[in-house]
């Protein structure tokens, strides 16, 4: 064991000694990878993390962006064109799809996993939370199952 925390940025990324070709894609893949890495730790199965991996990807690609350049308007024509694209998806997969993107910010954000100071030095610029209640689904009486249920519950955990 290495000592580091699951998810932790790699030691090859943080070797000066190595170069980084298509830095961002790699760092990229490397922030979905670590990911994975806290999930499994969870004890999440196998099925929701490749969802919410993939969904993230699929963000990536829709931004055409990286995490440390991805801002809160991302997020919402995101969900504007998955909830009213020829395919339509329905309210529960639309809060499924924010809560996914959130946690993944909030794990990037995360000062235990050192993702952020490596994005500042590597890219001057760090990755931040994009997803708030203002800009995400809610779970409301009518479709989740009673406000006070979720009163006080953060909406993405």
């Amino acid at each position: 064991m290495d000592g580091t925390v699951p998810g932790f940025v790699p030691r090859l990324l943080t070797d000066a000694s190595v170069g980084l070709f298509r830095a961002d894609e790699r760092v990229f893949e490397s922030m979905v990878d670590g990911w994975r890495a806290q999930m499994l730790a969870r004890g999440l199965t196998t099925a929701t993390i490749e969802n919410r991996s993939r969904l993230v990807r699929r963000f990536q690609q829709f931004t055409g962006e990286f995490p440390w350049h991805w801002r809160p308007v991302d997020i919402e024509e995101f969900l504007a064109e998955r909830r009213s694209g020829e395919k339509p998806i329905s309210l529960s997969t639309l809060r499924s799809d924010s809560n996914a993107v959130a946690m993944f910010c909030a794990y990037l954000t995360h000062p235990a996993y050192g993702r952020a100071d490596f994005c500042q030095r590597t890219f001057g610029e760090i990755p931040a939370q994009i997803c708030f209640e203002w800009n995400t689904p809610r779970h409301t009486t009518d479709d989740a199952g009673g406000a006070a249920h979720h009163r006080g519950n953060n909406h993405w955990s």
